[in-house]
C-alpha cells in the first residue's frame, strides 16, 4: 500500500477554505457597501474574510487526515 502524503487532503481543504470565504465575504458585503469610504474598516474585513479561509481550511484538513 502507497504511503500516503496528505496532498488531495490540502487539495479538498483549500477549496473549502476558499469556499469559506466567499461565504464570508458574501455575508460581509453589506459592511463593504456602507464603509466603502473608510480603509481602515475594509482592511479589518479583509483580514477577517482571510482568516475565517484559512482557518477552515486548517479545520478540514485536520478532520479528513484524521478520518482514516
Amino acid at each position: 500500500m502507497p504511503r500516503r502524503t496528505g496532498q488531495v487532503e490540502a487539495l479538498l481543504a483549500t477549496g473549502g477554505g476558499a469556499v469559506a470565504a466567499l461565504a464570508a465575504r458574501a455575508l460581509l458585503s453589506g459592511v463593504y457597501q456602507h464603509h466603502g469610504q473608510d480603509p481602515a474598516v475594509l482592511e479589518g474585513v479583509d483580514a477577517a474574510v482571510l482568516a475565517v479561509g484559512a482557518v477552515t481550511a486548517v479545520l478540514i484538513y485536520r478532520w479528513l487526515l484524521r478520518r482514516d
